[in-house]
């Protein structure tokens, strides 16, 4: 293998690691990124029965 492909691997990260038990992010940081994604996974899923071309395919989905 050539220098340069070799060199394009990524490093070890065991150094990375550690045994910390406390969590570096708060609890209220946690749950607001989380609740952002789910709002925007839910604002995603209306957009494309809006823009669906089939009328029954939204219907079918509120019937559930």
């Amino acid at each position: 293998m050539s220098d340069q492909r070799r060199s394009s691997f990524p490093q070890v990260f065991e150094n990375e690691i550690t045994d910390f038990t406390i969590s570096p992010f708060s609890e209220k940081l946690l749950t607001f990124h989380s609740g952002f994604l789910m709002a925007a996974a839910i604002s995603y899923y209306g957009t494309a029965a809006a823009a669906s071309m089939r009328g029954d395919l939204a219907l079918s989905c509120e019937n559930r």
